[in-house]
């Protein structure tokens, strides 16, 4: 079963909002370096929680059990800077095939 699936409406929205929290001071370093190659502040920082929340998922559905929170936060930020990488390439790709 999924771990987020047995969080009340409470505490999940506390995950989401200190997660984006977490996520909006790392966004503002990655403005800081990409530069116009990012997504703006507030697009790394909704990219990086997405991310976030979805390594947990997949990591789950892979058959995988999150039995303590050091291991849900490894593959949490995990997700999160591989969806950010991910998505930072297609970005790139996309603008040199575009100009």
């Amino acid at each position: 079963m999924i771990m987020l699936s047995k969080l009340s409406v409470f505490w999940l929205s506390m995950a989401v909002c200190i997660v984006a929290v977490c996520s909006y001071f790392v966004a503002l370093t990655i403005d800081g370096v990409f530069g116009k190659d990012g997504f703006g502040t507030i697009g790394n920082m909704i990219v990086l929680t997405a991310g976030f929340f979805a390594g947990i998922v997949v990591y789950e559905r892979m058959g995988y059990y999150l039995n303590n929170l050091q291991v849900g936060t490894f593959v949490g930020v995990g997700g999160a800077l591989l969806t950010f990488i991910t998505l930072a390439l297609m970005k790139l790709i996309l603008d040199k095939i575009m100009h």
